[in-house]
């Protein structure tokens, strides 16, 4: 192996005239597929089913660019297998800032300022719903209530008495740019977990949302700058957030009717 190595070495050396400048390390990773997605790509999303060894098929993921509508792509082609697309009050077409699949796979969510859509992935185009709608005159909600979740007694999904926690529908806290989502996976041990969508906007605050109904649930806050990166446990019980320009990452744990949110100070460099 090492003297295939060496080979291979001296072979590019030759090619490039012996200029080792700007040669990559023999075990660095290359690409094995590059997409010109058009416009600067803000967030893509694997789909959860993917499966490459099973099936070539499955290597799909999801992508939000500047000006362009949510394109779903074949991984092992490159080339465009659905879109889906959204206007805004005008009529106009509009582009998103975050998008991530349901944890079943079905359908994609997508977020832009003061808005959240989703689609059924079976159907493309203009087919979308709206899910969430914020700004100065309150909040909206796509589709109809089914009632709030968590426990038996009808009580919304969160204490009110926990860290900065708002459980409410007239809660507007949540607004402005979304910037981060996450759906909950089908493992969770939560109530209906699997239904739940966490988001984080540019304030800083993050909300769970009845993935079927757009019902907020739960909001809670602990950073004081946009909301970058959400992720849940694969127990579904922990949902783990970080934020721009933040020298800490927030630990929020999840369990029926209550959740308690813990802060964790970012190790530093070594």
């Amino acid at each position: 192996f090492d003297d295939e190595m060496n080979d291979a070495n001296e072979t590019f050396d030759d090619e490039n005239n012996g200029d080792t400048n700007d040669r990559l390390p023999p075990d660095s990773l290359w690409p094995a597929l590059r997409i010109k997605a058009g416009e600067a790509v803000r967030d893509y999303d694997w789909w959860p089913k993917m499966d490459a060894h099973a099936d070539t098929a499955t290597c799909l993921f999801a992508s939000a660019c500047k000006a362009q509508p949510v394109h779903v792509w074949e991984a092992i082609s490159g080339k465009i297998k659905a879109s889906y697309c959204g206007r805004n009050a005008l009529d106009e077409p509009v582009d998103f800032n975050v998008v991530c699949f349901a944890s079943g796979a079905e359908k994609i969510f997508a977020g832009r300022n003061n808005e959240i859509r989703t689609w059924d992935v079976t159907r493309p185009g203009y087919s979308g719903d709206l899910l969430w709608r914020g700004g100065k005159g309150g909040v909206s909600f796509g589709g109809s209530f089914g009632g709030s979740f968590g426990n038996k007694n009808g009580s919304s999904f969160g204490n009110k008495n926990a860290y900065s926690s708002v459980a409410s529908t007239e809660n507007t806290f949540f607004k402005g740019l979304v910037t981060a989502l996450q759906s909950a996976p089908l493992t969770s041990t939560a109530a209906s977990s699997s239904q739940v969508l966490a988001a984080g906007c540019a304030g800083g605050i993050i909300n769970l949302f009845h993935a079927q109904t757009g019902e907020q649930t739960v909001s809670f806050t602990g950073h004081a700058d946009a909301i970058t990166r959400l992720k849940w446990s694969p127990c579904g019980t922990f949902l783990y957030s970080a934020a721009r320009r933040g020298t800490s990452f927030c630990v929020s744990q999840i369990i029926d009717d209550n959740h308690i949110h813990h802060k964790c100070p970012v190790l530093p460099k070594l």
